[in-house]
């Protein structure tokens, strides 16, 4: 099963409901969400032509050990 990565995925709003809306407690939201879309009877597919940003701290490899 493919899963709609979180930092650059994208969901119709109206299939959320029928999957169980955002949830609040869980680590993967993502993997959840897609796989309660499926259970759901919606289909996952990949967009070739889709654009994605996201962004880091510039210091997230230098400073990442210090910060646990």
């Amino acid at each position: 099963m493919p899963t709609v990565p979180g930092a650059v995925g994208a969901f119709r709003r109206s299939a959320l409901p029928a999957a169980g809306g955002v949830g609040e407690e869980t680590l993967a939201e993502d993997t959840g969400r897609t796989m309660a879309l499926c259970r759901a009877g919606r289909r996952v597919v990949y967009e070739e032509k889709a654009e994605a940003w996201t962004e880091a701290w510039t210091e997230a490899w230098t400073e990442a050990p210090s910060r646990r």
